[in-house]
C-alpha cells in the first residue's frame, strides 16, 4: 500500500534536514538558528520507556503491525481516553453500540508545568471529604487539548459513516484524490473566494454530502462504486473494502490476544481467525463485517507460529523494528542520531546480526507461508529481505539482502559459523560495554564543546549491535525448548540499557572528568565518588538517601573495575 511510499517519503525528508543541521554545526560549532532541528530519536528510547514503565509496574504491551486498531479497542473498553495526534482516533469508535465515552487528547510536553487546582484539591478528594487544611495537601494537574467527535461539524455524520469518510478522504490503502472521480462535484468542488482549491471546503463539502445517508452504509458506498467502469471496479472495490479494514473494531479479539498482559479478564477459548473471502453481495454487510474485523483480513496472523515463549518475549520487550524484514515492507531505518557523512549508515554495521534473525524467522514459518510474509522477495527456495536504509549519495536505498540455512539445533555453532566469533556467555554484550567506555575514555576531542559527529556514530553502532545481538538472543531463546539437553542463549537484555547506555549528556561528562585524571586514580574516583551520586536517590520530601542495595552496588563496581583494567592495559600499550 501507499504506506510504503509515505514512510521512506518521511525518511527522506527527515534525512536532508539531519544533514543539513550537521552541516551547520560543523561551521559554527552550534546549529545557526535558521536550520530546522531534525526530529531524531536515539536508538533505545523505546527501551528506556519500557524499563521505566516496569519501574513503576505499569501495564503495557507491544502489538501486531500498527497499533491503532489496538489502542482504540482497548480506549473503548477499558472506557478511556487516548493520547495521540493521529488524526484517525476521530474515525474509530464502537460503531453500532456505545462507544464508552472515549475520545482523543493531545500528547503532553514534557516540558509542561503542574498546575494546582482552584481550591486547592481535586473534586475526587473533595468527596472523600479530604481538604487542603485539614492535610495541607495540594492537588495538581496538566492541561492538554481534547478533541471529542461528537462535537463539531463532525457531529452530524453517523459512527458507522466516520470509516467511509476517511477511506473517501484518503489513507494507505487509497491516496487522496483516489476516489474523487466517483463522488458528486458538489463535494469536490471546493473553492474558496479567490478560486483556489480549499482542502478543508472539500472536508465540509464530504461530511455533509455523506450526512444526508443518515446511518445507511448501504446508500453511501453504493453510490460511490456504482459509478466507477466495470472493467475498474474489482480494483477499486478491493482498495475501498482494504482501506475500510484500517478502521476495524474488534474488542474480543483484542482482549483475546494482549488481555493477559494488560489485566484483562479473558476466556481463555482461541478466537477463530476471520476469514478472509467474503460472499456477502450486500455492500452493508460486506463493510459491516470488515469493521467489526470479520472480513477481509488483511494482515497475516503475526504469532500464528511462534512458541509461547517468543510471543511473550515479543509482547513485553522493545525488539526495534527488527521483525519488520519479514512481516512487513522490510527493515526501515535512518536518520537517528549519527554522522550522516559517513559512507555507510549505522545499521550497516549489525547486518550479519538482522541477517540470522530473519533467517530464524523464516525456518520458523515454513517456506509455505512465503506469499504471507510480506517483508520478503524472491521465492520460497531463494527468499530475500529488503533493508532501507540511507546510502553515500545521501539518498534512501534499498538493498536486497539473502536468507541463510541455519541449523537451528545448534545455536552455538551456528553463531560461530555466521558471525566468526568465538562464543562465551554474556562475552560480547560486555566486550561491547567496554568498547564503549573506551572509547569515552581515549577520545582526543572528549573535552570539547563541539559535537562530536563521528564519535556520535560509533557509539550509535555500539547501540545497534547490542540491541540486535540481544534481540537474535531472545529469537534464539523463544525457538528453543527449554529441555535440559538444549542451553537458551542468554546474551543480555535491553531491560537495563539506560545504565548500559546513560545519556550523551551525560557520558560527556563523566567522560570530561575521567579524563582530566590519571590512570591510577580513575578506579577510585568512580567507586568512591561518581558511583555513590549516580547510584544513590535522594527523596523530595525528606531529603532522605536511599541507597541501592550492598550487592547491585557491589555487582556495578566490579563491573567496572574489569572496564578500568581493560582500559588502562589499552593505555599503556597490553592490549
Amino acid at each position: 500500500p501507499s504506506k510504503f511510499d509515505t514512510c521512506v517519503s518521511r525518511l527522506s525528508d527527515n534525512l536532508q534536514r539531519v544533514a543539513a543541521f550537521q552541516e551547520s554545526c560543523s561551521i559554527g560549532g552550534v546549529p545557526a538558528e535558521s536550520v530546522e532541528r531534525p526530529d531524531i530519536k536515539c536508538l533505545l528510547i523505546p527501551a528506556v520507556f519500557v524499563a521505566v514503565l516496569k519501574r513503576f509496574n505499569m501495564k503495557f504491551v507491544f502489538v501486531d503491525f500498527e497499533a491503532d486498531n489496538a489502542v482504540a479497542e482497548l480506549a473503548i473498553k477499558l472506557k478511556c481516553p487516548v493520547m495521540s495526534r493521529d488524526s484517525d482516533f476521530f474515525i474509530f469508535t464502537n460503531y453500532w453500540e456505545d462507544c464508552g465515552g472515549y475520545c482523543c487528547i493531545q500528547p503532553i510536553p514534557f516540558d509542561a508545568s503542574p498546575k494546582a487546582f482552584a481550591k486547592g484539591v481535586c473534586e475526587t478528594c473533595a468527596a472523600r471529604g479530604i481538604s487542603q487544611q485539614n492535610t495541607r495537601k495540594c492537588c495538581y494537574y496538566l492541561e492538554t487539548t481534547c478533541f471529542k467527535p461528537d462535537q463539531g461539524s463532525f457531529s452530524r455524520l453517523a459512527a458507522p459513516l466516520r470509516p467511509v469518510f476517511a477511506v473517501l478522504w484518503g489513507n494507505d490503502y487509497a491516496p487522496s484524490g483516489y476516489f474523487d472521480p466517483y463522488l458528486p462535484s458538489s463535494v469536490t468542488n471546493a473553492v474558496d473566494a479567490c478560486g483556489r482549491f480549499n482542502k478543508l471546503e472539500k472536508m465540509r463539502n464530504l461530511i455533509s454530502w455523506l450526512s444526508n445517508f443518515g446511518s445507511s452504509l448501504q446508500e453511501a458506498i453504493n453510490y460511490v462504486l456504482s459509478r466507477v467502469p466495470p472493467n475498474k471496479r474489482a480494483e477499486v472495490e478491493d482498495k475501498f473494502f482494504r482501506g475500510l479494514s484500517l478502521y476495524a473494531v474488534d474488542l474480543e479479539g483484542t482482549a483475546a490476544r494482549y488481555g493477559k498482559y494488560l489485566g484483562l479478564y479473558t476466556s481463555g477459548a482461541s478466537r477463530p481467525r476471520p476469514d478472509s473471502r467474503n460472499t456477502s453481495s450486500s455492500y452493508d454487510e460486506r463493510a459491516r463485517q470488515v469493521l467489526r474485523g470479520q472480513g477481509d483480513a488483511d494482515n497475516y496472523e503475526l504469532t500464528l507460529s511462534w512458541p509461547l515463549a517468543l510471543i511473550d518475549y515479543f509482547r513485553t520487550h522493545p525488539t526495534l523494528k527488527l521483525f519488520n524484514g519479514i512481516y512487513s515492507f522490510g527493515y526501515l531505518r535512518c536518520s537517528d542520531v549519527e554522522d550522516v557523512r559517513q559512507v555507510e549508515s549505522a545499521y550497516v554495521c549489525a547486518r550479519r546480526l538482522s541477517q540470522i534473525i530473519y533467517s530464524v524467522l523464516f525456518q520458523l514459518e515454513g517456506a509455505d507461508k512465503f506469499g504471507h510474509l510480506r517483508g520478503l522477495q524472491g521465492d520460497s527456495k531463494n527468499p530475500r529481505f529488503r533493508e532501507i536504509l540511507r546510502n553515500e549519495h545521501m539518498q534512501v536505498a534499498v538493498t536486497a539482502v539473502n536468507l541463510l540455512k541455519l541449523d537451528l539445533d545448534s545455536p552455538q555453532q551456528m553463531l560461530k559459523l555466521h558471525l566468526g566469533l568465538p562464543w562465551e556467555q554474556d562475552g560480547l554484550p560486555n566486550s561491547l560495554h567496554a568498547l564503549q567506555l573506551n572509547l569515552l575514555i581515549l577520545d582526543d576531542l572528549s573535552s570539547s564543546s563541539r559535537l562530536n559527529f563521528p564519535f556520535m556514530h560509533t557509539y550509535a553502532q555500539l547501540q545497534i549491535a547490542y540491541a540486535t545481538l540481544v534481540t537474535l538472543g531472545a529469537v534464539l531463546t523463544g525457538i528453543i525448548a527449554s529441555e535440559g539437553e538444549r542451553e537458551h542463549e542468554e546474551l543480555g537484555s535491553v531491560d537495563t540499557v539506560s545504565s548500559c547506555f546513560p545519556s550523551g549528556r551525560l557520558v560527556h561528562r563523566l567522560a570530561v572528568r575521567l579524563d582530566r585524571l590519571a590512570q591510577s586514580d580513575r578506579e577510585k574516583e568512580v567507586c568512591e565518588a561518581i558511583f555513590p551520586r549516580l547510584l544513590e536517590r535522594t527523596s523530595r520530601r525528606t531529603g532522605s538517601v536511599q541507597p541501592l542495595s550492598q550487592a547491585v552496588l557491589s555487582q556495578v563496581i566490579s563491573t567496572f573495575k574489569k572496564v578500568i583494567h581493560s582500559t588502562d592495559a589499552l593505555l599503556k600499550g597490553q592490549h
